[in-house]
């Protein structure tokens, strides 16, 4: 997982490289970047992504599936009791007997899937609630290994520059020394 994390700070500052190092337009302010290097560098960034985030996305997918499961089921279970109220009706003199049998299992037939439906949703919202939580640390976990990263590139560059700031102060001293023993 580490590995992943460093991936990452890696492309994102390969990213930041090439719009640093991307055609200027002309009074404009803007850039001119190659669309297809941004997204390869992107969707590798998305391949690096922990399981959690497409676990989120599948999850989302599993929602609409168990609802619209819960539903076939419970049109499935209304056209069954259907079924068996007619035949009853066919088969018995009692009409009124069947016709209340009838209507006893439509009403449990649709609290069935009204119990089915608000099953689902629960059960779908507990997850995209679990979903959240966990998206909500992971976020906080990389964001702040992206910022201690960024805190070491900065102080690195920092001391590239001070050293190279040292080095050339050297270099120009040691470059009038000369000059004065050349002169004289």
């Amino acid at each position: 997982m580490e590995v992943n994390k460093l991936e990452v700070v890696q492309l994102l500052e390969y990213l930041q490289e090439i719009i640093n190092n991307a055609a200027k337009v002309p009074m404009s302010g803007k850039i001119m970047i190659s669309k297809k290097e941004i997204m390869e560098v992107t969707e590798e960034i998305i391949n690096l992504l922990p399981e959690e985030f497409r676990k989120a996305q599948w999850m989302l997918g599993e929602k609409d599936r168990i609802l619209s499961e819960a539903e076939a089921h419970a049109e499935e279970v209304r056209r069954d009791k259907i079924e068996y109220i007619k035949n009853e009706v066919e088969n018995h003199d009692i009409v009124s007997d069947a016709k209340k049998v009838a209507e006893e299992i439509i009403a449990k037939a649709q609290l069935e899937a009204k119990e089915i439906r608000i099953g689902s949703r629960e059960y779908s919202a507990e997850i995209i609630e679990e979903l959240n939580a966990a998206i909500s640390s992971k976020k906080e976990e990389y964001l702040s290994v992206i910022e201690i990263e960024s805190k070491k590139f900065r102080d690195k560059v920092n001391n590239m520059l001070n050293s190279t700031s040292v080095e050339l102060r050297e270099n120009i001293k040691e470059l009038k020394g000369t000059s004065s023993n050349v002169t004289k």
